[in-house]
């Protein structure tokens, strides 16, 4: 047997290694590529990786090769060349789409690893078998078996990293897929010099071994080597390009969904609207708001009264010229539903210009009523629903004010009821309670629309007339009196009780509240001394009176707690 002497490039063998690097580099970039990609770009990536991926390492087989040196003409058979290539292009193919999975099991890499593995051995002994020459191959079946496991444990190798770094961020984790890839191709490389020590080349017989005066495959490798290394750069360079644009609008895709979410889930309703208002799309919660399906800003206007559609062409108006506006509104929808609405009117720039309003609607209809709940607690009384103190104080202001501008008179009434307390006494504040709702009633049906009756507290309750004539005044007391008298039907229990009334007048019994409420006061007690069941109007010297009577009994007391009276 005569073997062959073998030697090999350097050049060569570091140019093997570096296009290995490369493929596998490309490989990694790939793998997270694919996990991203969706769709016909999922396709594409992947045949565009499969391709690129190998030729990378059938381009390394081949040039590794061409590193080998034998002291004869060495040819290739093109048919089982480009089988050799098609077997590097079915393993890189498998290789990637196991990767691009969302979860990888254990079987997944064990399987996907020995058929990878078998794979890449496949192309490099087809590739082997492709060399014609005066010459056969002979395999050292320990190293041979060898090689087959290092390609196999190098694809699990490949498939665990590749899987792991596929979502590293891409800045972070550029050093790491450098690394992972100079690894993976000393193991391809490493694999293929396994093979290659697994063989001999042993000679015919009587052929002469001479030096080839010309051997041009430095060359042949050299032209594969740049064009492998231009086919993984063009690959590394389509990626990032495509990682640029991908980065660019999956922010834009984000921000569409942000702005989808928020729009469509919002809790309250949004409308927007084009520049001339009659575009409108609404969300979800605008609809159920106002039970339309589109609602154009005149159409919206119609909705509102007057002076509420008047806000939301201003406000409207002035959105579109860069100014949001916040206003609250009543609308009344087709269903003849009354709702109060905070409205925000704002404007919507593109690229610097305004392109629309978004109107925020928000139903405060709730929130309305319990303020109102709360205002009329606040103002009337919770026994007989009738104005309070702090409520007549305020409006007894007003009505002087307006009367000072159209010089009318004002009649202020006092009312006391006579004999409650032996009632709420004897009887108890239950009765008490509800004496005071029937005589609360009795006395609205007297007053009427005339005036307002209120109560101060206790038995005390007040009227106020505007715009009446003395006459009509004494007239309506006279009917209160009458109308108190007659018997009350409480729970079987027959009451009567009767009420003293005092009047004064603006201007002629004070200019202020504080002076026409002290002389009714006053008015009033006088009715009480007159008998009770009966009316008195205030007169200048009353105040005085009442003012010795009270001066008097102050004295009467002072003497009973000095022991002075004998």
């Amino acid at each position: 047997m005569n073997s062959l002497d073998q030697s090999y490039s350097m050049t060569l063998v570091f140019l093997s290694y570096f296009i290995s690097a490369m493929a596998s580099y490309t490989a990694l970039d790939l793998g997270a590529r694919l996990h991203y990609a969706k769709g016909r770009g999922r396709v594409f990536w992947l045949c565009a990786g499969t391709v690129s991926m190998g030729l990378g390492i059938w381009a390394m087989h081949f040039v590794a090769m061409l590193a080998l040196h034998l002291p004869i003409a060495v040819e290739y058979d093109n048919l089982i060349v480009f089988f050799s290539i098609v077997l590097a292009v079915l393993s890189s193919a498998l290789t990637l789409w196991i990767v691009s999975e969302q979860s990888m099991s254990k079987t997944r890499v064990v399987t996907g690893s020995v058929v990878i593995g078998t794979g890449i051995a496949g192309m490099h002994y087809t590739g082997m078998a492709a060399m014609m020459m005066n010459a056969v191959i002979l395999y050292d079946w320990l190293w041979f078996t060898l090689s087959i496991f290092v390609a196999i444990l190098f694809s699990m190798v490949a498939l665990i990293l590749t899987f792991q770094l596929r979502s590293v961020d891409p800045v972070e984790g550029l050093w790491r897929k450098i690394f992972v890839g100079l690894l993976m191709g000393a193991s391809i490389t490493g694999m293929h010099y396994t093979g290659m020590y697994a063989t001999t080349f042993v000679a015919h017989e009587h052929m002469a071994i001479a030096v080839i005066p010309y051997d041009d495959s430095g060359l042949i490798a050299t032209m594969i080597g740049i064009v492998s290394v231009l086919i993984l750069v063009v690959t590394l360079a389509s990626v990032y390009v495509d990682k640029q644009f991908a980065g660019k609008t999956l922010r834009v895709l984000e921000s569409d969904q942000r702005y989808k979410s928020l729009f469509e889930h919002n809790y309250d309703g949004v409308i927007f609207y084009s520049i001339d208002g009659t575009q409108s799309v609404m969300n979800p919660a605008a609809m159920r708001l106002t039970k339309e399906q589109s609602l154009p800003l005149e159409k919206l206007k119609t909705m509102c009264i007057s002076t509420d559609a008047e806000l939301i062409s201003t406000h409207f108006t002035n959105a579109v010229q860069g100014e949001a506006c916040n206003c609250d509104i009543t609308l009344t929808t087709s269903e003849g539903c009354q709702l109060h609405l905070n409205m925000t009117h704002t404007p919507v720039f593109v690229d610097q210009q305004i392109t629309g309003v978004f109107m925020i609607v928000r139903d405060i209809t709730n929130k309305k009523e319990y303020e109102a709940k709360i205002n009329y607690l606040a103002f009337h009384d919770s026994l007989t629903g009738l104005p309070n103190r702090r409520f007549v104080e305020q409006q007894l202001d007003q009505v002087i004010m307006e009367a000072q501008k159209t010089d009318q008179q004002v009649y202020v009434l006092f009312l006391d009821l006579d004999h409650f307390k032996l009632v709420n006494d004897s009887l108890g504040h239950d009765f008490g309670d509800l004496l005071l709702q029937e005589a609360s009633l009795r006395l609205q049906d007297c007053v009427g629309k005339k005036g307002t009756v209120y109560r101060l507290g206790g038995d005390e309750f007040m009227v106020i007339l505007t715009d009446v004539m003395e006459r009509e005044v004494s007239s309506m007391a006279n009917e209160i009196n009458q109308t108190i008298e007659q018997a009350f039907f409480i729970h079987g229990h027959e009451l009567y009780i009767t009420t003293s009334i005092g009047i004064s007048r603006y201007p002629e019994d004070g200019q202020d509240r504080s002076v026409l409420m002290r002389n009714a006061d006053a008015a009033m007690y006088a009715a009480k001394d007159k008998g009770k069941n009966s009316f008195h109007l205030y007169v200048p010297n009353l105040e005085q009176a009442v003012n010795d009577k009270m001066n008097i009994q102050n004295e009467l007391n002072r003497a009973l707690a000095r022991q002075e009276f004998l």
